[in-house]
């Protein structure tokens, strides 16, 4: 019988390998793990920060795809300065509003 191998996390610096069913388990615990903390993470980053994509994509699936993946705004280059002037004057405006609460 052919064992899986499946590369574990890194433990002390080094990567350790490990093969069969216990290993898939202790794969998938740690992934659900990170998917639990991935939420409160995501809520705690997007309070502090403001993340732009700024890619040469701009199809509607791409755009769909960066706000999946947690970004804020999706900027396609080149970037046009109008649009990354109101972006920089929306966030002082956040910021000044945040300041003065």
């Amino acid at each position: 019988m052919k064992q899986i191998k499946i590369p574990a996390v890194f433990m002390r610096g080094e990567q350790k390998e490990y093969g069969g069913a216990v290993s898939l388990l202790k794969s998938a615990a740690l992934e659900s793990v990170l998917a639990i903390l991935q939420a409160p993470i995501r809520m705690l980053a997007h309070s502090l920060f403001v993340l732009i994509a700024l890619t040469g994509w701009g199809q509607p699936e791409d755009r769909k795809r960066s706000n999946e993946a947690g970004f804020d705004h999706h900027l396609v280059k080149p970037v046009e300065l109008d649009a990354l002037q109101a972006l920089t004057v929306r966030f002082e405006s956040l910021l000044n509003f945040a300041e003065s609460s």
